[in-house]
């Protein structure tokens, strides 16, 4: 009977162990899930490169979002710029998606009340690539992620 008690005490701390290793392991899915409940999804479908990309927020406030030069080569100093009234905070993320190229992200500045801007290089690839790019912002109170298309040269 005392075995019994020590293999099922065993058994509870092993799972507990198993537990925490999963949690630690899948950490940064896990926060991203609960992170992402908040985070209103706007795809534009809209290529940066070919114009300036405008999107509606739920409050019927327009974003804009305009990159130079629109001809992109890696290692190339790319500025990215956003335009909308009360931003509160801006953020990049670009993600390669036909070739496995990293996350790479950006925080934004704010020159003024309405323009938030980042300058970034894309990395070299042995292909043309094309990315998603990501601008999470926060106004009034609301947090969006507005998705954007990018392709870049050899």
């Amino acid at each position: 009977m005392q075995n019994k008690g020590k293999f099922l005490k065993l058994l509870a701390i092993e799972a507990l162990l198993g537990v925490l290793l999963l949690g630690g392991i899948f950490f940064n899915e896990i926060r991203d899930f609960f992170y992402n409940q908040n985070i209103k999804q706007i795809d534009t479908n809209c290529s940066l490169n070919k114009s300036e990309c405008k999107a509606t927020l739920l409050n019927s406030e327009s974003v804009t979002a305009l990159i130079s030069p629109k001809e992109l080569y890696p290692l190339q100093k790319i500025d990215f710029n956003i335009t909308a009234n009360n931003i509160q905070s801006a953020k990049l993320t670009i993600i390669g998606t036909n070739m496995d190229m990293g996350i790479h992200s950006f925080d934004m500045q704010k020159l003024t009340n309405e323009i938030y801007n980042t300058s970034f290089m894309l990395p070299s690839c042995t292909i043309d690539m094309k990315w998603q790019v990501k601008a999470n912002i926060s106004t009034d109170g609301q947090n969006y992620q507005i998705t954007y298309n990018l392709e870049s040269h050899k």
